[in-house]
């Protein structure tokens, strides 16, 4: 027996099932139609009385434009009362139609748009009225009991539709209607909860047959199963197993041929396939089609010989294309010889493996990063090819970039925190050297004019210190309402001084600007960032055009603009420029446009460019107003008040000069001074009983031992005495020292005398 006689036995089984339970449902749709009808026929009889009655109170409220409708409305459903009590006039008549096709005509009705709801109720109850089914016996019995009420009824609703509504009769039948409407209603609910026994009885008498007929195809499916397991399951069996042992590489397992059908047939095929894959299966082992990597093979000359799906995804170029080209074809012209120097070392035999970094030219126009290995593939000791495997290291070198690039940035940033370190100390000799001057010094002296002078440039230069503090790692910036005016002029004075000859700076700033709320430094940043990326776009020099004005168009704001006349951005340049570690050029960080959107989101400020390639750029930064007053007008130096005293202060500084001049500082305005060059002498005079110590000044940052840590120390000797701390360094780099600039006394350096004077006296809280 061939295996479609089989087949085709189980699908008869199968079908015979199928036809008695379509059976069950024809007689379940037979038995249910009747009653289906009618319940359709009683649903838009209710739908009528509730229109009906909607209309007599419209009737009642004044509106005459219904009576027409209302009368149509008694007619409609007194034939349709009468059709559902004893059968449609057609169907009386031996003329009725079948109920599908009476269901169809009422769809269409219920379906058309351009019918109206009241006038589809009409018109499906005149349809339903002429070719209604005869009912059952009980839904007969109910609807005669609700076509007696309505009889009853029908007087007063012919009354409210033909009489005047003022008319004395009419008065009296609104008193009944409510009551006549009510029992109406509760009569026409019993006929449908009749209609829907009918169907509730259908229904079980239907679903004995389906459990009749289910048992049928259980049986019947047994059957199939029987017939599924001994000629078709148990021969696919024997073929699935032999494919495990091909999965499994064991291709030497054979299927048993036992008969003539048709799996016997793709048994002996299987058998003739396995024989032919074990000769051939050495070959394709070597290549991983689902690797991640890009593997390959190459004649002795370079020419693909066989590639994987990745080289295809990879390279953009299908394999068809790639087995006609050479592997220095696909790479950079500059790595071309690399690659052929590789091939020349392994058949040499200078390497085992040859490993280079190459970049893969693909069709969309980009450059990948691989990273190539080749090794000698040899049959009886004569080389016959090269096999390769290419990693892709794009993001890698990426990654390694952006990490060199952090390491530098944080080496100058260091570097740049140290130069203010000790500029802070040699500003801290100057300043103090001129506070000493001018104390020995009455301001109509000559030389009093001069060391002012020095000491006001001092003081400028430790704004300096700032900006290399800012520029360190670490640095917290703190911002505050500021009038950019005063800042914006210093900034563009020391951009004219260093941006170029080449280029011509030219600056419209408003004079009332509105005040903002940013750090100094932070704007400072972002200014210098925009005006050097303006002139790195005009190699050959030309104008930068800075502005700042007030505008009101959407809320009260500051305007900054930057604009160049230099070679201006891409579309897709465009899209990029404020991603961190994006650059333009070679050389560039790609830091300083991220760090200005940074600043400028920070600062509640929007940021937005305009460039077309030859056309320049312009960059518009939008600051809100900042309510309150600004707290950085440049007051006028005054003279120096210091304030004087006659405590004992332990002084502790590592920078030898600086601890002279602070020494005789403080001696000047009456203090005692006891000197400590490092920790452990200062925590040996801490510890002498007979040293009356009122205040400990220490300098933060000192090798071997923090101040905080020397602290720590002394405060087991002396637990009241008083601290202040100083330092150069940005007050960040105390993290690990236990400092906290916010709450413990502290000074920044280039420590200023009247500064320090006022800080000691806040300290003694005298």
């Amino acid at each position: 027996m061939t295996l479609t006689k089989k087949v085709g036995a189980i699908l008869l089984l199968l079908t015979v099932g199928s036809l008695v339970g379509s059976a069950a449902f024809a007689i379940f749709f037979a038995r249910t139609s009747v009653a289906g009808i009618l319940f359709i026929a009683s649903n838009t009889r209710e739908s009528l009385l509730q229109e009906l009655a909607v209309n007599v109170l419209n009737i009642r409220s004044g509106d005459e434009s219904v009576r027409p409708h209302v009368q149509e409305l008694i007619d409609t459903i007194s034939r349709l009362s009468l059709a559902i009590s004893e059968g449609g006039t057609e169907t009386l008549a031996g003329r009725g139609i079948s109920s599908p096709s009476l269901v169809n005509k009422v769809y269409e009705i219920a379906a058309d748009p351009s019918v109206s709801p009241s006038a589809g109720w009409l018109q499906m109850s005149w349809i339903l009225a002429e070719q209604l089914p005869s009912p059952p016996a009980d839904v007969r019995e109910s609807s005669r009991e609700f076509l007696r009420v309505w009889e009853a009824a029908r007087p007063d609703f012919q009354t409210i539709a033909e009489s005047p509504r003022d008319a004395p009769a009419v008065a009296a039948v609104y008193s009944r209607i409510n009551s006549e409407s009510e029992k109406l209603n509760q009569e026409s609910r019993k006929v449908s909860a009749a209609i829907g026994l009918q169907i509730v009885r259908q229904r079980r008498s239907t679903m004995e047959l389906l459990i009749f007929t289910g048992a049928l195809s259980i049986l019947l499916f047994a059957m199939g199963l029987w017939f599924t397991r001994k000629y078709v399951f148990e021969p696919i069996q024997e073929i699935r197993t032999a494919s495990l042992h091909v999965r499994e590489g064991d291709y030497s397992y054979r299927i048993p041929v036992v008969s003539n059908d048709e799996l016997s047939a793709l048994s002996r095929t299987f058998n003739e396939m396995s024989s032919e894959i074990n000769r051939h299966v050495e070959t394709y082992r070597q290549l991983f089609e689902n690797a991640a990597e890009f593997i390959f093979t190459t004649s002795l000359e370079g020419r693909f010989l066989s590639v994987n799906r990745a080289g295809e995804t990879i390279t953009g170029l299908p394999r068809s294309e790639l087995l006609t080209m050479r592997l220095d074809e696909i790479v950079r012209a500059e790595d071309s010889e690399m690659v052929k120097l590789m091939r020349k070392q392994l058949l040499s035999g200078e390497r085992d493996t040859a490993v280079a970094e190459v970049e893969f030219a693909v069709r969309n126009g980009q450059r990948v990063s691989m990273e190539t290995s080749q090794r000698l593939i040899r049959e009886n000791g004569r080389p016959v090819a090269f096999q390769g495997v290419s990693r892709d290291i794009t993001e890698r070198k990426k990654l390694e970039k952006q990490l060199g690039t952090s390491q530098k940035m944080d080496a100058i940033g260091r570097m740049a925190g140290g130069i203010a370190h000790d500029f802070g100390n040699v500003l801290t000799i100057i300043t103090g050297y001129c506070a000493l001057i001018l104390a020995s010094r009455s301001p109509g002296d000559s030389v009093y004019d001069d060391v002012r002078g020095i000491q006001r440039a001092a003081q400028r230069a430790g704004g300096l210190i700032r900006h290399l503090l800012g520029f360190s790692s670490g640095q917290v910036y703190r911002p505050r309402i500021i009038s950019p005016k005063n800042e914006l002029a210093e900034i563009i004075n020391m951009l004219r001084r260093t941006i170029g000859e080449d280029i011509d700076l030219v600056t419209a700033i408003r004079q009332d600007l509105y005040p903002i709320r940013i750090d100094p430094g932070q704007l400072e940043q972002i200014v210098i960032n925009l005006v050097l990326n303006a002139r790195d776009s005009m190699p050959g020099g030309g104008i930068v055009e800075i502005n700042a004005t007030n505008v009101e168009s959407s809320g009260e704001q500051l305007r900054l603009t930057v604009k160049d006349e230099g070679t201006g951005m891409s579309p897709e340049t465009l899209a990029r420029i404020f991603e961190p570690f994006f650059s333009t050029r070679d050389h560039g960080t790609g830091l300083g446009l991220s760090t200005v959107h940074s600043i400028v989101r920070q600062s509640e400020g929007t940021i937005s460019v305009d460039s077309e390639l030859g056309r320049g750029t312009t960059f518009t930064i939008m600051f809100p107003k900042a309510t309150a007053a600004p707290s950085d007008l440049l007051e006028p130096l005054a003279a120096p008040v210091v304030q004087r005293g006659t405590e004992t202060i332990l002084l502790v500084e590592d920078e030898k000069g600086v601890r002279k001049l602070i020494r005789d500082m403080l001696r000047l305005y009456g203090y005692t001074v006891v000197e400590a060059e490092d920790q452990r002498q200062a925590i040996e005079l801490c510890s002498r009983s007979d040293l009356k110590l009122d205040l400990l000044l220490t300098d933060v940052l000192m090798p071997n031992m923090s101040g905080p840590e020397m602290v720590r120390e002394m405060m087991s000797i002396r637990p009241g005495m008083k601290i202040i701390y100083m330092s150069g360094h940005s007050p960040e780099r105390f993290a690990n020292t236990g400092l906290n600039p916010e709450t413990d006394h502290f000074i920044q350096k280039p420590v200023m005398t009247e500064v320090l004077t006022s800080k000691i006296r806040e300290v003694l809280g005298k």
